[in-house]
């Protein structure tokens, strides 16, 4: 009785376009592996979409610093479960190229020792408010003659 409930109330709540693709069965496993079949995104799909992805991500201000390179982490645990391993160096260096911060850059490759992401993060974190706090201060200079 239970089965028929759940593959009723399935049923009732699925738009018509997605209902009509699903084949008709018997029990609310069967159909729901039915429908995973459906939408299930092929690995080699999904891990260059990914990869795509952890290239191209830029970070524009929208949102946190901390987010962003949150969002990069999260995109590299994925293709290391997909068995595309990302090194963590690696994603340093990726996420660094994701921001605009150049002087942080340039601190950076000039120090002898690697960052970690979680070394990444915290850097950035305070560049970015370092930065929001002197958005508003306008240095002039002029010369006297």
């Amino acid at each position: 009785m239970a089965n028929k409930v759940c593959l009723l109330v399935m049923k009732k709540t699925m738009t018509e376009a997605i209902f009509g693709g699903v084949p008709e069965t018997e029990s609310a496993k069967q159909f729901m592996e039915s429908i995973e079949t459906k939408f299930k995104e092929s690995g080699k799909a999904e891990t260059e979409n990914l990869m795509s992805r952890l290239a191209n991500m830029k970070y524009e201000g929208g949102g946190s610093v901390r987010e962003h390179l949150m969002g990069l982490m999260d995109i590299a645990t994925k293709l290391n479960m997909l068995k595309v391993p990302i090194a963590p160096n690696y994603l340093v260096h990726i996420a660094q190229e994701s921001l605009p911060y150049e002087q942080m850059k340039s601190t950076y490759n000039t120090l002898n020792e690697d960052w970690t992401i979680d070394d990444l993060i915290t850097i950035a974190v305070l560049e970015e408010n370092r930065l929001k706090a002197y958005s508003g201060v306008v240095n002039v200079v002029t010369a006297r003659k």
